[in-house]
């Protein structure tokens, strides 16, 4: 992660499309960020083979969605990575590209699970690839004459998607408390005295 501009525009969303289109990280989140966020990267930096760690990868994505989603759902029961990623997407709260990016990540996740002969990114079928590539392509506009080995490529849009996502639960959390506050409520009150 070279930390350049490029990789700071990826974590923003078109504005207007979803409630938040920038992340804000502040307070006690920066804490626990710079706590767990570089250990999380290199427990799935010391895997070893594909399949090991592109499950571990979408598990840490999976993680952080079920984060964000028990915010806004406590008592949120939902089965699997695809339906909690759907969930989100509907609620409209993150930019969507970051949504998208981690179903390719569940997908190529999957692809390892439920294939026993597939052992390396090489290995996956021309169509996952073209989407792997494509996701990348869209965060970092590389040159297309470089083609770029999968596995890194995979893990720029893996731990790109993961900040990202990580980024966002700080601006979740706010508007959940925004929303439990009397304050919230008193405006409530008063803008419903107004219109009826």
């Amino acid at each position: 992660m070279s930390g350049d501009l490029e990789e700071a525009q990826y974590f923003y969303g078109p504005k207007g499309r979803t409630v938040f289109f920038m992340p804000f990280l502040a307070g006690p989140e920066l804490k626990d960020w710079n706590s767990e966020v570089p250990t999380f990267l290199q427990r799935v930096e010391k895997t070893g083979d594909d399949r090991s760690y592109t499950i571990l990868s979408a598990t840490m994505i999976e993680y952080h969605i079920d984060r964000i989603l028990s915010l806004i759902m406590p008592d949120f029961e939902i089965p699997t990575f695809a339906l909690k990623l759907r969930y989100l997407r509907s609620l409209k709260l993150i930019p969507e590209h970051l949504l998208t990016n981690a179903e390719t990540i569940n997908a190529i996740r999957n692809k390892f699970a439920h294939d026993m002969k597939l052992d390396s990114f090489d290995g996956l079928d021309q169509g996952t690839q073209k989407k792997l590539r494509k996701a990348h392509q869209d965060m970092f506009r590389p040159d297309a004459r470089v083609a770029f080995p999968l596995k890194f490529v995979f893990t720029q849009t893996f731990q790109l998607t993961f900040i990202g996502i990580r980024l966002y639960e700080p601006n979740v959390r706010l508007l959940v408390e925004a929303i439990h506050s009397e304050k919230f409520h008193e405006e409530l009150r008063q803008t419903a005295r107004v219109l009826f």
